[in-house]
């Protein structure tokens, strides 16, 4: 017990320490949040903000405070917007978005309440256009769906157009645009790679274009549906805070001051929501994670203690081992023997001479049966 307890707090604190050092070596800008500073309806690209000759629309500084090697990660952090909720993360057809077609009436239905072109969401879900949200979706229906996906459709149901991607998640795609710029004219922007901020099984299973491209797809709808970003988006978070990878740079950052500019699409207002921005690069274990670390160095510490506490306990009333001394051996057998009843001695032996019930040589009378001292026990 006690190499145990000394083995893993030997293991666990080395890890803890390793944790923390590699997190506190790991660049990082500072947060910046932007949805106060940028209204939603305001739209600014780094070239718009170039030809205009000054900083115009939304462009905020973001502070590096120390050199961040390549490759650095680009995030937005979004807060307060539930993506777990049970509608929202059920509304999407996952054949759909495999290039599947046609889907049979109940895959459809998956999309539920966003299938049409046409259906639409208003202020928490009190236009519904199939059925009435439940609470579970109030929280995420707030979400801005894209033009396209919203667009006014004609006709009975059987005769409107699909939806493609269909469902709530694909209509509340975090459309915001974010560039990195080095100047605060946004005229030389950072390179932001989107190749590999998805997971594998996403770009090659689960996210598909289809092929041929025929009505309702298109080229536009094949290109949104294998962007990385979107792939990014569809896999949820299951808190209402999370952070979602927007780009890769794959440039050293020196210390300074850069610029974002941002195209503000993404309302959060309505769900009491923030969004912000950071950059920061990964280590060996992922980002920076001080709670792991801590965690392992007081598992590992606590390991520790409980192995001296028991190691003192020993060395302070050692056990006496029996098998050392055959006169203890001797003693203790002698004190079991003892402790036996005679009665229940005799039940398991048949008496105390054995299964005879009395002395050698002495038979029992006829009339009963002889005691321990050969009377006649009637």
């Amino acid at each position: 017990m006690v190499f145990l307890y000394y083995g893993l707090g030997l293991l666990f604190v080395p890890i803890g320490i390793a944790v923390l050092v590699g997190s506190a070596r790991i660049g990082r800008s500072d947060t910046l949040r932007y949805d106060t500073l940028c209204p939603s309806n305001v739209s600014v690209t780094p070239a718009a903000a170039a030809a205009a000759g000054a900083s115009t629309g939304c462009v905020l500084p973001l502070v590096v405070r120390s050199r961040i090697k390549a490759p650095s990660y680009f995030y937005y952090r979004v807060t307060g917007m539930q993506q777990n909720a049970r509608r929202y993360v059920k509304s999407r057809s996952h054949k759909q978005l495999r290039g599947e077609w046609p889907l049979s009436a109940d895959e459809l239905r998956q999309c539920a309440p966003l299938t049409y072109v046409g259906d639409t969401l208003v202020n928490g879900g009190s236009v519904v256009d199939e059925e009435e949200l439940d609470e579970d979706a109030t929280a995420v229906s707030n979400a801005s769906a894209t033009p396209a996906a919203v667009a006014a459709g004609g006709g009975s149901r059987t005769q409107r157009q699909v939806l493609v991607p269909c469902g709530l998640t694909a209509a509340s795609e975090f459309n915001d645009t974010l560039e990195l710029c080095a100047d605060n004219r946004c005229a030389s922007p950072i390179p932001l790679s989107t190749d590999g901020i998805a997971w594998d099984a996403d770009t090659e299973v689960a996210f598909r274009p289809r092929v041929p491209v025929a009505p309702p797809w298109t080229p536009a709808i094949n290109a949104r549906i294998t962007s990385e970003r979107f792939m990014v988006w569809m896999r949820l978070s299951a808190f209402a805070d999370f952070d979602k990878l927007y780009g890769i740079i794959r440039s050293d950052l020196p210390a300074g001051t850069y610029y974002i500019g941002v195209g503000s699409h993404f309302p959060v207002a309505p769900f009491g929501g923030t969004k912000s921005v950071f950059v920061a690069n990964t280590t060996w274990f992922g980002g920076r994670n001080v709670f792991l670390g801590v965690t392992y160095v007081v598992v590992g510490l606590l390991c520790l203690a409980g192995g001296t506490a028991f190691l003192t306990y020993h060395l302070a009333r050692p056990r006496r081992r029996a098998y050392d001394d055959p006169a203890l051996v001797q003693a203790a057998l002698a004190r079991l023997t003892s402790a036996v009843p005679r009665s229940a001695r005799r039940r398991r032996g048949g008496g105390r001479f054995g299964r005879g019930g009395g002395r050698p040589g002495v038979a029992p009378s006829a009339g009963g049966q002889a005691g321990p001292d050969g009377e006649k026990v009637t």
